[in-house]
């Protein structure tokens, strides 16, 4: 138990995203997209608990539903939201959703978003989240999934 208090006080955002790009590039090898099955956890080790799988869910309006979730995010989002859709718990008072805005532009263009959003979790905590998004694809051209991982800290949202 002491080794993972160890390694987690010296994960920082950057250190997670850099650990999470290489494992992607890693997956990738020499294709345009790794595929969902190219992920390996082993190598993701202490990044585990950041990561997340999410499958595009095409449609009129594409959606997303998230395959998997580490502990970590589970937690920031202060519900575990495995399986389920974004737009089952985004808040839909919201002009926009980063989130998911976000996941649209990694399907539109292939390349890799960074998300940085403060908002109120599940638990009415505000919460601001770090993270980035990578692409997948199952046949190599068309996106369809996406591989991500963050990190939550409190925030101070404006009233």
């Amino acid at each position: 138990m002491e080794l993972a208090v160890v390694e987690a006080r010296k994960m920082t955002p950057d250190t997670l995203l850099d650990q999470l790009e290489k494992a992607w590039a890693n997956a990738r090898g020499q294709r345009a997209f790794p595929r969902r099955a190219d992920i390996d956890p082993a190598v993701l080790r202490s990044a585990l608990p950041y990561a997340a799988l999410i499958d595009v869910v095409p449609g009129e309006r594409a959606d997303f539903r998230y395959r998997l979730l580490g502990q970590r995010l589970i937690e920031g989002f202060g519900q575990n939201i495995t399986g389920r859709l974004h737009s089952a718990f985004a808040d839909k008072n919201l002009a926009s959703w980063p989130l998911y805005e976000a996941y649209k532009r990694c399907v539109a263009t292939g390349t890799p978003q960074d998300i940085d959003h403060e908002f109120r979790n599940r638990n009415q905590t505000p919460v601001r989240m770090r993270a980035r998004v990578w692409p997948l694809s199952d046949d190599g051209k068309t996106v369809t999934g996406l591989f991500g991982g963050g990190m939550f800290f409190a925030a101070a949202l404006k009233a």
